[in-house]
């Protein structure tokens, strides 16, 4: 398993539109949202994967991107929990 930080810009959607995306993130795995549009996902699936399971729902004006998290890491008032940063990032 490795854990993957997952940012996207969503071009003019919808309150629907931003549903989408996060159930489609947190279908992938164990999850923590980082940001209000950054989240950090556990999964076996490999970046390019993740990275097309949730295209599949954006618009060709929206923006997606993955990287593989290599366990350093530092935030200040992160939306999920320190533990959960800690333990999974």
């Amino acid at each position: 398993m490795s854990s993957y930080i997952v940012s996207y810009d969503l071009k003019g959607a919808t309150p629907t539109q931003y549903e989408t995306v996060a159930e489609r993130i947190k279908s992938i795995g164990a999850w923590g949202k980082v940001l209000e549009s950054t989240w950090v996902v556990v999964s076996d699936k490999s970046a390019i994967e993740i990275r097309d399971h949730i295209s599949s729902v954006l618009s060709s004006n929206d923006r997606l991107l993955v990287v593989e998290s290599n366990h350093k890491a530092a935030w200040f008032n992160a939306i999920c929990t320190n533990k959960w940063l800690v333990d999974n990032i």
